[in-house]
């Protein structure tokens, strides 16, 4: 495949808890930076709007953020999806689609039901296309900062090209963007550390782009993978080697899909809490309670290299100092 001491717990809990609320008003930080609002001589009347429709919220989200007040954006799916990959469209959804000016797709195998029967007149942005990544990849585009930059500019295009009188607004409105992201991935770096060659296991691969832009080395059992990626269930080898592996703390971190309702998934999970290895859930979809895609990923990093941290500490006190039960060599003793 291609791809672009019970006390100390509970301290670490409180911490994990404190962390997560600040993770959350990161949200509401970078969601309040407003698009530049257009110059007179750019006003334009509602019906002039370009008609943008993605099939996933958080590319919606990227799309408001560069076309700002000239765009009328919607979208398909939303955090309240259960499941992405089974998902088919209602008739009601199909006519939206068809009546976009701008459809907004991930591609790489994720929405194919967006590309049935689309009139000529509607212009397709495929994120997969755009970076060049094919079906069988990862397609869990959104996480990867690359694909975010490559996307954000090919929109900054697409909406010239329908608003040429716009074309300095949606470029400000980039520029604004890009600023937001520059910060964000310097934030993700001073985070990144305080850890040492962390390390992740996932249920799910949803956001290997995320962990890899992270720094985190992937530790998931090689078989177990395969059958992730392939659509295909475990077999009882690979759950198992997934198991020792958590009960083993051989691992940072477990990465759970909460809307991937496997019994696997709810037995790794348990495996994991019991052994005091921490579990992100990371749904497939924006949450409701962040505004962007920019402050959707500031609020996992943080929240992620937080725990790590935490869980990173108190193995290192948990361990025996290397002194311990070692006579020191001194110059009188040689």
């Amino acid at each position: 495949m291609r791809t672009l001491g019970n006390g100390l717990h509970a301290i670490a809990a409180i911490l994990a808890g404190i962390a997560l609320i600040l993770g959350t008003s990161a949200c509401s930080w970078f969601g309040s930076r407003q698009t530049n609002e257009p110059t007179p001589n750019g006003s334009t009347t509602p019906a002039s709007k370009i008609t943008v429709v993605a099939t996933l919220n958080q590319w919606g989200s990227l799309a408001k953020q560069i076309g700002g007040n000239q765009v009328e954006v919607s979208s398909i799916l939303s955090p309240d999806t259960t499941n992405a990959h089974s998902f088919e469209p209602n008739a009601k959804q199909v006519t939206q689609m068809r009546k976009a000016q701008v459809l907004l797709t991930n591609g790489a195998g994720y929405d194919t039901w967006a590309d049935r029967s689309l009139p000529r007149n509607v212009t397709r942005v495929s994120v997969a296309d755009t970076v060049g990544a094919l079906d069988g990849d990862n397609p869990h585009l959104w996480f990867s900062r690359d694909a975010r930059q490559a996307v954000a500019r090919e929109l900054t295009e697409v909406f010239s090209r329908l608003l040429p009188e716009h074309k300095a607004y949606f470029e400000s409105n980039l520029k604004t963007w890009q600023s937001d992201e520059d910060e964000l991935e310097s934030q993700m770096r001073e985070r990144s550390k305080s850890l040492k060659d962390p390390t992740y296991a996932a249920t799910e691969d949803v956001a290997y782009y995320l962990m890899s832009d992270l720094g985190f080395r992937d530790v998931t059992p090689k078989g177990y993978a395969k059958a992730m990626l392939d659509g295909t269930e475990p077999d009882e080898k690979d759950i198992k080697a997934f198991s020792d592996l958590l009960q083993g703390r051989q691992t940072n971190l477990l990465i759970n899909n909460p809307q991937q309702s496997a019994q696997t998934d709810a037995t790794l999970t348990q495996a994991a809490h019991k052994a005091s290895i921490p579990v992100i859930d990371i749904t497939e979809q924006m949450p409701k309670d962040c505004k962007d895609l920019t402050s959707w990923i500031d609020t996992l990093s943080e929240s992620i290299i937080s725990k790590v941290s935490q869980e990173q500490e108190h193995e290192a006190a948990s361990s025996p100092s290397p002194s311990v039960g070692t006579q020191q060599e001194t110059p009188a003793t040689k």
